[in-house]
């Protein structure tokens, strides 16, 4: 008893430490979180905030964050970085927290490729890295993220390293839009400021031009600002072949103490002794070729046997020739020592590559052997996939056929049917016809009749004197009465009554449909007109007009639906 007593409570004590870590932990989150909002603006006061964690024993996540915010912090301080061991395990943490925390994750992959960069590294190991951090962000929905703007951004100047402008213009345009969307004015000017760079290195002068109109439009530029301006307006004179301005803009460059500090002056010399050079004005030119080569600071760097080679060939130029030689042979012993390294890369190469042994040939004529096999199977791979496509294409085109087939088929039958349909409709107007060429007939006879009793009455002048002719005349009267009555059972059966109607003769509704009324009904079927129907019925169309009218109603009492015109 007194053991699980014991039991219960530590497990619960258990539980209580366990809701107060958890308690904890989400304590210091919203703390890094809130460090996390001050980064761009107090980045000292971050680095010293978490530098305050050191002794604070913290969770994975937390831990993982708080060393993205530390590389951050420093980054934003200027810090040389000499490894990147702390942002690739901090990287490394968060991948397993990349469902709910996409964009932490993203930016720590984003700074595991800036810190490489700033150690000087150029190539797919601090690409990969950022590129894998952009897709995250866009898949994320995050394109238009302060993070994907930096990404964006490091990646064009990636490209840009690499020579490669096509893809760092695309880039830069990208962290140019979002700059805009946040407003952010400092990247907005780095990255036109990168974009006029990426447009000159692939010789597009026009948009060039437009981007130093852009960053020229900018408010409240800084001294350093006004030097990039600078150095961008006097690359591309010298580009569009411009000496005189390049000059103009490098000469003030020369005087301007700010750029002197934190630039290599030589270069600048050199810049404009080419300028003056392409002037041909040699005296000028070569004062700064020799300014160039008496104010080179970095000795060890080979490059500068151009500040030597120009020199000396403007010293030539002048036939100062002595001086010339001077300076050529300082050239000369640069290049010389240029070409040894590359001669010893080459020689490096050339022994690695023709230093092989028995082994090594082992293997070349068992890589031989493997690239053979593969090449066969690679062949009778396509045989395989030649006759599935040939044999799908077969397949196919028997289902086109059978397509075709049927649809002909289809067709055969839509067109008999439209046959049979035209067929019941001419023998529908032929019934109709010989419906009605009775009843004209009959009304034609009767005319005839008419008009013989009418031609008797107009050549007897004694009709009321004799007795016979009147007798005569009233049998033909009641003739002509009698044969204009028409009876539909002289004309029409009940089978004809149901193909005209709808309406079976021996249906209760229609025994309360007179002789009239089914004549009536039926003409009314056959679309004739009321003066067609006074004709045929003997009448006036005022008649017919009531006679529809009352049938009408008699046709509603009787439930019987039926179009009446």
């Amino acid at each position: 008893m007194r053991m699980n007593i014991f039991k219960f409570v530590l497990i619960c004590f258990l539980l209580s430490m366990i809701s107060c870590n958890n308690k904890k932990s989400e304590e210091t989150t919203l703390y890094l979180f809130k460090l996390d909002s001050l980064l761009d603006n107090q980045p000292e006061l971050v680095l010293d905030s978490i530098n305050a964690l050191e002794g604070v024993k913290l969770s994975r996540f937390n831990g993982a964050y708080s060393d993205l915010l530390k590389t951050i912090a420093l980054d934003k301080t200027d810090f040389i970085f000499k490894n990147d061991s702390v942002i690739k395990k901090s990287a490394e943490v968060l991948s397993h927290y990349n469902k709910d925390f996409a964009e932490l994750y993203a930016r720590s992959l984003l700074y595991e490729g800036i810190v490489r960069f700033r150690m000087g590294i150029n190539d797919s190991t601090a690409y990969v890295p950022i590129k894998t951090a952009t897709n995250i962000l866009e898949n994320s929905k995050l394109e238009n993220s302060r993070s994907a703007m930096f990404a964006y951004y490091y990646l064009g100047t990636l490209f840009f390293a690499n020579n490669n402008p096509e893809q760092s213009i695309a880039y830069f345009k990208k962290a140019i839009q979002v700059a805009k969307h946040f407003g952010h004015r400092n990247y907005l000017y780095n990255s036109f400021r990168d974009l006029a760079w990426s447009y000159m290195q692939n010789y597009d002068w026009d948009n060039t031009k437009l981007c130093i109109d852009t960053l020229s439009g900018f408010q409240n530029l800084s001294e350093l600002e006004v030097i990039d301006i600078s150095l961008i307006k006097s690359s591309y004179y010298e580009s569009v072949n411009e000496p005189q301005k390049a000059l103009f803009i490098n000469l003030k460059l020369i005087n301007d103490t700010l750029y002197l500090k934190n630039s290599d002056i030589s270069k600048t010399y050199y810049k404009v002794s080419k300028n003056y050079k392409n002037l041909d004005q040699k005296q000028q030119s070569l004062f700064y070729a020799e300014k160039a080569v008496e104010n080179i600071t970095d000795t060890a760097n080979l490059l500068n046997y151009f500040y030597y080679e120009n020199a000396a060939e403007i010293a030539a130029s002048l036939k100062h020739w002595e001086k010339s030689s001077q300076v050529l042979i300082e050239a000369y012993r640069l290049k010389s020592k240029l070409m040894e390294i590359n001669n010893k890369a080459a020689l490096l190469e050339l022994e690695k590559k023709y230093d092989l042994n028995k082994a090594e040939n082992e293997v070349l004529r068992q890589k031989n052997q493997k690239f053979l096999f593969v090449g066969i199977t690679i062949i009778l791979f396509m045989i395989v996939i030649e006759g599935f496509v040939l044999r799908r294409q077969f397949i196919k085109r028997k289902k086109a056929e059978l397509n075709l087939a049927k649809s002909e088929k289809q067709k055969f039958e839509i067109e008999h049917q439209q046959t049979m349909l035209d067929k019941e409709r001419i023998e529908l107007d032929l019934k109709q016809k010989n419906f009605l060429l009775p009843i004209y007939s009959q009304i034609s006879e009767r005319n005839e009749m008419v008009k013989k009793v009418l031609q008797d009455l107009k050549t007897n002048k004694y009709i009321e004197k004799n007795s016979s002719l009147l007798q005569k005349i009233e049998t033909t009267y009641k003739d002509f009465t009698q044969s204009s009555i028409i009876d539909p059972a002289m004309f029409f059966s009940d089978k004809d009554f149901f193909e005209f109607t709808g309406i079976y003769m021996t249906d209760k509704r229609a025994k309360e449909l007179n002789s009239s009324d089914k004549i009536l009904l039926i003409f009314s079927r056959f679309d004739l007109a009321n003066n067609q129907i006074a004709i045929l019925l003997n009448t006036t169309e005022d008649s017919v007009r009531s006679r529809k009218s009352k049938l009408r109603k008699k046709l509603r009492d009787n439930n019987i639906i039926l179009k009446l015109n």
